[in-house]
């Protein structure tokens, strides 16, 4: 477990994720990082595509040592996985979505395959909702965990507004940039057809629980996953990954 997954106790775990968040979304926006990604792709037997996108502290190699491919082979999901390392600095101004289009997703739609899932946790889930949020035709369906979705005023502010359901525009003093995507997934979720395609899973001491109870409101309750006593680490994530995948196999979704 990397440095930023650790967690010595509930306040410290909170404190930490805000300080890194803000210090990301609020830093300059000049060119950081590489623009590009690296990847480790597993090979599967069908033309189904899983895009995994790593947690804060960018590295994807977690998803195969806490045994997600491995399940994903027991389970006979027989689909290719594409796991991506990202420098977390990508997602300043949403670089990150323009490159998971360019280099992830179209040369994937290229190349024939028919079914693009986006696996996400923590900050690998609001990458994938802000990609979603943005070109929703070219994924199949969308699990998230655990992910950062809004700051703690924003949350605030739009629950005192009756929540995600009732709306109808982005709170004086919230942050835009969460109300903006937050509004695009819910314009989603409404499209008939879409309302099976995302799923989201929390444990319930996570240090975005509220957060993403908010979310929950816009998803059937049969499609949300919740770890009692869960906190934001692999253990929780594996957990809710193994509960995400017997709703996929009842559903007969991939």
């Amino acid at each position: 477990m990397s440095k930023l997954e650790s967690r010595p106790t509930m306040a410290g775990t909170r404190s930490k994720y805000w300080i890194f968040l803000l210090i990301l979304f609020t830093a300059c926006t000049g060119p950081v990082g590489r623009e590009r990604f690296s990847s480790e792709i597993w090979v599967g037997s069908n033309r189904t595509l899983v895009v995994m996108l790593p947690t804060m502290g960018g590295d994807g190699s977690f998803y195969e040592s806490r045994g997600f491919i491995q399940e994903l082979r027991d389970r006979g999901f027989s689909s290719h996985c594409k796991v991506l390392n990202v420098d977390p600095s990508l997602y300043l101004n949403r670089r990150i979505v323009d490159l998971l289009k360019s280099e992830v997703i179209d040369p994937a739609k290229a190349d024939g395959y028919e079914k693009i899932w986006l696996l996400g946790i923590s900050l690998g889930g609001h990458g994938a909702l802000l990609y979603l949020s943005e070109y929703p035709e070219d994924i199949y369906a969308t699990v998230v965990l655990a992910p950062f979705v809004a700051d703690p005023l924003t949350t605030r502010l739009i629950q005192k507004e009756g929540g995600l359901k009732e709306m109808k525009k982005c709170p004086d003093l919230a942050w835009g940039y969460a109300c903006n995507m937050l509004t695009l997934i819910k314009k989603y979720l409404g499209t008939p057809g879409n309302e099976r395609r995302l799923a989201l899973g929390f444990g319930t001491d996570d240090a975005f629980a509220r957060q993403n109870r908010m979310l929950a409101e816009l998803i059937a309750p049969d499609q949300i996953f919740i770890v009692q006593g869960g906190r934001h680490d692999w253990n929780t994530w594996k957990k809710l990954f193994d509960q995400v995948l017997d709703y996929i196999e009842k559903n007969r979704i991939g």
